[in-house]
């Protein structure tokens, strides 16, 4: 007979993704360069330099030290908000290529609405409705957007699809979506 036990104190905390865009490699940095940091010091050191105009060396490396596949920190900070803090990062630069990248490489991004949702305005601000809808294919299947669940029904139709975009109304229209 064999007993197994499990000490819910000692589970490691697996949700604890790495998200980047480089291999930790190239740059001679490590996948634990941020595990020991204390995430209070991160947030204050990242809102200092929010506030400096950084020359674009400074801007590169910081961007390279950001977006290296790493752990996040286990003190004070969560991986969703490492997360939130890079995908802030990114969208007060504006860097759009860089978002789409991150996103393409990792898919658990696209359970931040805010990210997308930034896309896709960047996309029809220019009128390129093609993107824009091309980057319906980031959202999670698991996020619950009324945003983003228009814009996928305006998008279906838009693509002639429409057999789907009334399905997925119909689908929304019985979990509770009330908009006409």
């Amino acid at each position: 007979k064999i007993t197994i036990k499990i000490d819910e104190q000692k589970i490691d905390d697996h949700a604890n993704s790495v998200i980047g865009i480089f291999d930790p490699q190239e740059n001679n940095f490590s996948l634990n360069m941020w595990s020991n940091s204390n995430g209070d010091d991160i947030k204050n050191v990242l809102k200092r330099i929010n506030k400096l105009k950084l020359s674009k060396f400074s801007e590169d490396l910081l961007f390279q030290v950001l977006f290296t596949n790493s752990y996040s920190p286990k003190t004070n900070l969560t991986s969703n908000e490492f997360l939130k803090i890079k995908i802030d990062w990114l969208i007060k630069n504006r860097s759009i290529k860089d978002l789409e990248t991150l996103l393409q490489i990792n898919p658990e991004v696209g359970q931040e609405p805010k990210a997308i949702k930034f896309l896709i305005n960047e996309y029809l601000s220019s009128a390129d409705i093609k993107s824009a809808c091309e980057k319906i294919n980031f959202i999670s299947k698991d996020i619950k957007n009324d945003y983003l669940d228009k814009f996928t029904i305006y998008c279906l139709i838009n693509d002639d699809r429409k057999d789907e975009a009334q399905l997925i109304l119909d689908l929304l229209t019985e979990q509770g979506f009330k908009d006409e």
